[in-house]
């Protein structure tokens, strides 16, 4: 370890702030975890044992028994927590690191941003999707125009996940079906699309009768210049499971290319242009991968000054697509503006806190 490594406090250590928090320490460079949050006692032992760092109930505890010792937050509890902690970090000076979705509502996510900005510290929200090998240069073929302008990006994410921990069912605590599976494929489309302008959404009816909010739903997302994105989410569909889902179908003036994951096989991105024949990239499915790219960029935009590859920008926008379809769905799939505060809208990314 290195005087100069960015250190971090890791808030929030289920099962997936414990990987995150691994990755972080033993494959990140020029990093090192200092301490750990967590309310249940028998996680929080554990996770004191495993990263050999002291542990504390909740982060107002650990800003004022031991404040000195990191630098940063990497949080990763539940989603209604997301943005009081960031907010408590930021007075405190504390650089932030939030895993996806950044909050319940886009409010939520426009006082995290304030909190930062007032603060001087930085803020990141993780959708490493866009990073992961093959939907990078999905998204590389778009840039590049090798498919012309795009027209349409359509998404399916009918799937079956059998071990989702409680607190992501309840509205209360984890936002929403979106908030579990779609918030990365909306921050996907907004890479490919632009700027969302209005969301259409309609909910199917309930398969589980103790499910707390609408577990299938079908979005239309109109985007600036026309193009039109689809996404289709379901919990419950039994055949595929999560890692076999979400294939992405991209249509373009010129070309079109289609993107394919299997947890067996890994993914297969085919596209087609009227410049070239047929092209293939198959990979390994890489998203390890994508969560060392992302901490990296943190560490650099924190340490180096270094342009990053994601801000909260991307994490707000893909909530308030979240929060409008939510409100469509409600209203008999009425179309919805998008909030695109001028906040989110304003400056270089990489120039703004």
């Amino acid at each position: 370890m290195s005087h100069h490594d960015l250190r971090f406090a890791v808030v929030g250590c289920g099962r997936f702030g414990m990987q995150l928090g691994g990755i972080l320490r033993h494959q990140v460079t020029g990093a090192q975890v200092t301490a750990v949050v967590e309310p249940d006692p028998s996680r929080r032992e554990r996770a004191a044992g495993e990263f050999c760092v002291p542990a504390f109930s909740t982060l107002e505890q650990l800003l004022e028994e031991d404040s000195g010792t990191f630098d940063a937050v990497l949080i990763t509890s539940l989603n209604c927590q997301h943005r009081d902690q960031s907010i408590a970090a930021a007075r405190a000076g504390k650089h932030i690191f939030c895993e996806k979705p950044m909050a319940l509502s886009g409010e939520d996510c426009r006082q995290m941003v304030v909190a930062a900005q007032e603060n001087g510290v930085r803020l990141m929200v993780g959708h490493k999707r866009r990073l992961r090998k093959a939907w990078q240069r999905l998204l590389e073929i778009v840039q590049e125009n090798e498919l012309g302008i795009v027209n349409a990006v359509n998404i399916n994410g009918w799937h079956h996940h059998p071990d989702i921990p409680p607190w992501w069912l309840s509205r209360e605590t984890g936002g929403g079906l979106l908030h579990r599976a779609g918030v990365h494929d909306i921050d996907f489309m907004n890479a490919v699309l632009g700027q969302p302008l209005w969301v259409q959404a309609t909910a199917a009816p309930n398969v589980r009768a103790d499910a707390q909010f609408s577990e299938t739903l079908w979005l239309t997302i109109g985007y600036q210049g026309g193009a039109v994105g689809g996404l289709q989410v379901s919990l419950w569909f039994r055949p595929t499971q999560f890692r076999d889902s979400f294939s992405v179908q991209v249509l373009g003036s010129r070309g079109s290319a289609l993107l394919k994951s299997s947890l067996n096989s890994g993914v297969n991105l085919t596209w087609h242009s009227a410049a070239n024949a047929a092209q293939e990239l198959i990979c390994e499915d890489g998203y390890a991968e994508a969560y060392v790219v992302e901490l990296n960029s943190f560490i650099g935009w924190i340490t180096r000054g270094e342009t990053p590859v994601l801000t909260w920008r991307e994490g707000w926008k893909c909530v308030s697509v979240m929060e409008a379809a939510y409100a469509s769905s409600a209203n008999d799939g009425q179309r919805v503006p998008v909030n695109l505060n001028d906040l989110m809208l304003r400056h270089n990314a990489a120039r703004i806190i």
